[in-house]
């Protein structure tokens, strides 16, 4: 049994904190400085329980010596019996007096200390109960004390009634007090939680910017847009662009400048318009402009935002590639590919707009090549080709470029000519002989060609007109030998 005990001490060495440690020590150090002083005491009653004294001082200094180690379990059970024992001896040999009560007392306080409210009950109910019994003891004179026949019943109610009363208080002081300190801690202990799970909430949200910064970072890495931010005056109050590529300057060199340093003033005009309107509609708005960077055409489509009262977020993507590829689409859907002139679908669309239009006199020449049959047959279709393109190359040099200068057919081509009277298309026809006289300077092929003109003065007949200059070249054509 001893053995269990001593491993179950040897179990709890390190289950107390530091403040219990030192207080058990400084209690031990106490109680033994207290009986090496009684023990010098020469008085009878002290000269009497010496012995016990000594042997309560050697036990207590082995008790202290397990606390220097940190086994404090032998101090919180050693101390309150032992100085249980003491008193108790005292105050048989002495009887019942302010002085040796007062030491029940004393082991109140050290036993709640050390062992809590539960040694706080045993010892009030050991005290308590000895002071009626050895008062009884000492009025019924079944025990003689020092103090005999002066111990009276009210004392001994006196005194065990004082017992009660301070081991209630103290233990009710002691529950209020744990109490407190049982909430202190909950509360401490809450908050630690708390400010835990306020620690991971902020290293998720901490990480969650992170993980989007990152991504906002890759998104604008990825991002060919470029986004400004312009006051109501047109001044840049930011910049921000994934590619240098779209700005005339670094966007360092644009905070706090005016749109009007860095672009023309009609566009410049035009741009400060737009961000006042988005302004006083609070509406967002596209532009679309282009402007020369780096001696290359770049095309923006751009949506301007208010941001606030008075500035805008203006947001432009570059479109450069679809307005080449709509250019380039338009340019053949209206364009003949050989001899980059006017198609027929083109011309028909003219004739159309021609026939609503104010543009009278117009003039047109309808146009055909000589002898491009007996090329193809004699020197094959390349050859064809090339006398195809020497003719509208000899076309666009002879007319303006408000003319229109189109290719209808394998070898037909025609002319209109806007506000011409039939005259001033007569002498169209000097150009054309002299370019076609440089061109065939320069080449082996003699290109030959036939024109008929026609001129309409009011709407509603230009059909005819057409037709009329196509009878013309006929004519011409017919009136040439070999042909």
């Amino acid at each position: 049994m001893v053995a269990k005990f001593v491993r179950r001490v040897l179990e709890n060495r390190n289950s107390s904190n530091k403040d219990d440690r030192t207080l058990i020590i400084a209690i031990l150090l106490f109680s033994i400085l207290a009986n090496f002083v009684f023990i010098s005491f020469k008085t009878e009653t002290f000269v009497t329980v010496r012995p016990i004294l000594i042997v309560f001082t050697i036990i207590q200094i082995i008790t202290l010596l397990f606390a220097f180690w940190n086994i404090l379990q032998p101090g919180r059970i050693i101390f309150p019996i032992g100085g249980f024992i003491v008193i108790t001896l005292l105050l048989l040999i002495g009887g019942i007096h302010d002085d040796a009560i007062g030491g029940y007392y004393l082991l109140l306080i050290f036993s709640t200390l050390l062992l809590g409210r539960k040694g706080l009950r045993i010892f009030a109910i050991l005290n308590t109960t000895t002071i009626i019994v050895i008062g009884f003891l000492e009025t019924s004179g079944k025990i003689v004390t020092r103090f005999g026949s002066l111990t009276e019943p009210s004392m001994i109610f006196t005194s065990a009634f004082f017992m009660i009363a301070s081991s209630l208080t103290l233990y009710f002081f002691i529950t209020r007090l744990t109490r407190m300190i049982e909430i202190a801690r909950k509360n401490e202990q809450e908050q630690i939680e708390a400010n835990r799970e306020l620690k991971e909430l902020q290293a998720v949200l901490e990480q969650r910017v992170k993980d989007r910064t990152a991504e906002l970072r890759a998104l604008f890495a990825s991002m060919q847009d470029l986004v400004i931010v312009y006051n109501e005056e047109g001044c840049y109050l930011k910049i921000l662009s994934a590619s240098s590529n779209l700005l005339l300057a670094l966007p360092e060199d644009f905070v706090g400048k005016n749109i009007h340093e860095f672009f023309p003033k009609e566009d410049a005009d035009r741009f400060v318009l737009h961000i006042q309107n988005v302004l006083q509609t609070q509406k967002t708005i596209p532009i679309e402009y282009s402007i020369e960077i780096n001696q290359r055409k770049v095309y923006f489509d751009a949506s301007v935002s208010p941001l606030n009262d008075n500035s805008v977020i203006w947001v432009a993507r570059d479109i450069t590639d679809r307005k080449l590829m709509e250019e380039a689409s338009h340019f053949i859907g209206t364009h003949d590919i050989l001899t980059k002139l006017y198609n027929r679908t083109f011309f028909e669309e003219e004739l159309s707009r021609l026939e609503n239009s104010r543009l009278f006199p117009v003039s047109v020449l309808m146009i055909d090549v000589d002898g491009l049959k007996i090329i193809n047959d004699n020197q094959g279709h390349s050859a064809g080709d090339e006398i195809l393109r020497r003719t509208g190359n000899v076309l666009l040099k002879s007319f303006r470029t408000e003319d229109m200068v189109a290719r209808i057919g394998g070898d037909e081509f025609v002319v209109v000519l806007p506000k011409t009277d039939e005259k001033a298309a007569e002498s169209a026809l000097e150009r054309i002989d002299h370019f076609l006289e440089l061109d065939n300077k320069n080449n082996s092929n003699e290109l030959k060609i036939s024109v008929g003109i026609a001129t309409c003065y009011e709407q509603g007949t230009f059909t005819a007109t057409v037709k009329q200059a196509d009878d013309r070249m006929y004519q011409n054509k017919r009136s040439k030998r070999g042909f």
